[in-house]
């Protein structure tokens, strides 16, 4: 993705708070003298399951980056590395006969690009339109958006399933945010919709 992409590393170990807490460990069985071998050794396998816990927590924590857009009166989320780039929508060619999602093609970077909707039988699209190249390591086709959002972190476990009839017509939406915001699955759009890239 060409936008600057802030690279940031979560859910990783904090070895700082690992030394720290196996220096308490160490300070409290020295001012433990009096405790027996038994009572020692049931205080380190506490500490040491204390911190075999801490990975698993920091995966429950684990955050996503995502590229966010609008489209109609829905706002979506994409994660960043599907996403080739965002530009505006320029010189769309329309492409007569060919059955939704596909809206038209655009030459982008000297090829074509297909263009597709994220969901069929959404409303016209905004005069400022956008396109949102998806692809992993060149871009497949382009979702076209009516505006672009902003790049931002959401937790993982924060996605839930989506309500009955929210899903309608899209078959690759990973899951649906607190605020709304509808989370489509990367992976299942390549997958779904790459053969459409060699009309």
């Amino acid at each position: 993705m060409t936008a600057g992409r802030e690279e940031r590393a979560s859910g990783g170990i904090d070895w700082a708070a690992v030394r720290h807490r196996l220096e308490e460990v160490s300070g409290a069985t020295a001012a433990s003298g009096s405790r027996s071998e038994a009572d020692a050794r049931s205080l380190l396998e506490a500490r040491a399951r204390q911190l075999a816990r801490r990975p698993a927590e920091a995966a429950d924590r684990a955050e996503i980056e995502v590229v966010t857009f609008l489209r109609g009166r829905a706002r979506y989320a994409l994660e960043s590395r599907y996403i080739q780039e965002v530009f505006p929508l320029r010189h769309l060619a329309l492409l007569p006969g060919v059955p939704e999602p596909v809206v038209g093609a655009v030459v982008w970077k000297g090829e074509i690009l297909v263009l597709l909707e994220v969901r069929p039988g959404a409303e016209d699209l905004a005069g400022d339109a956008v396109v949102v190249a998806i692809g992993t390591e060149r871009a497949e086709f382009g979702l076209v958006a009516d505006s672009a959002g902003e790049v931002a972190r959401i937790p993982a476990d924060s996605v839930a399933a989506p309500a009955d009839g929210v899903a309608a017509g899209m078959s690759a939406l990973l899951g649906v945010t607190a605020a709304g915001v509808l989370v489509l699955d990367g992976a299942e759009l390549i997958r779904m919709h790459t053969r459409r890239s060699d009309l």
